[in-house]
C-alpha cells in the first residue's frame, strides 16, 4: 500500500477552498472509557462512553475580499459554526481518499500574530458540534 504525503490535502470551511493557506490539520477523535474492573477480575476491564472530536489548522493569514481573515472573523462574530471537510488528496473523493466532515464551533482566532519579518500565521483549535462523518463517495 502506498505511503501518504501531505502535501496535497483539500481542506474546506464552509465550502471555501483554504488548502492554499492551509499549512497544517489535524482532526482529533476521543472515545471516552471508564474502568469496570471489580474484586476477582484477573484483568482490568474498561467500558466505552461517549465520543468527541476537535479540529486543529494552521492558517497562513490573509486580509484579502473573502479570505482567510474576513471568513474566520465573520464566523467568529455571527453564527459561529464552520463545516471543516477535510481530504487527503484534491483527487475525487473515494474509498482511497475519504472525505471527513465536521461542524465545529467557531470559539478560537488571533486575527493578528507573527513575528518581525516573518509570515503571519495563527492556529486555532475547533471542537466539533455531533460527529464527525467519513464520506467515500
Amino acid at each position: 500500500m502506498a505511503k501518504l504525503s501531505t502535501d496535497d490535502y483539500k481542506i474546506t470551511i464552509n465550502g471555501t477552498n483554504f488548502s492554499d493557506h492551509l499549512a497544517g490539520i489535524t482532526l482529533q477523535t476521543t472515545k471516552q472509557t471508564y474502568p469496570a474492573s471489580a474484586f476477582g477480575m484477573g484483568w482490568d476491564e474498561v467500558v466505552q462512553g461517549r465520543k468527541s472530536a476537535s479540529v486543529r489548522l494552521s492558517f497562513q493569514q490573509d486580509f484579502g475580499a473573502s479570505s482567510v481573515d474576513a471568513t474566520v472573523w465573520a464566523l467568529m462574530n455571527g453564527t459561529g459554526y464552520a463545516t471543516v471537510v477535510a481530504i487527503p488528496t484534491s483527487s475525487s473523493v473515494s474509498a482511497t481518499n475519504p472525505a471527513y466532515t465536521a461542524v465545529c464551533v467557531v470559539n478560537d482566532y488571533s486575527p493578528i500574530s507573527g513575528n518581525f519579518g516573518a509570515l503571519s500565521t495563527f492556529d486555532v483549535t475547533w471542537m466539533v458540534n455531533g460527529t464527525v462523518s467519513r464520506g467515500t463517495a
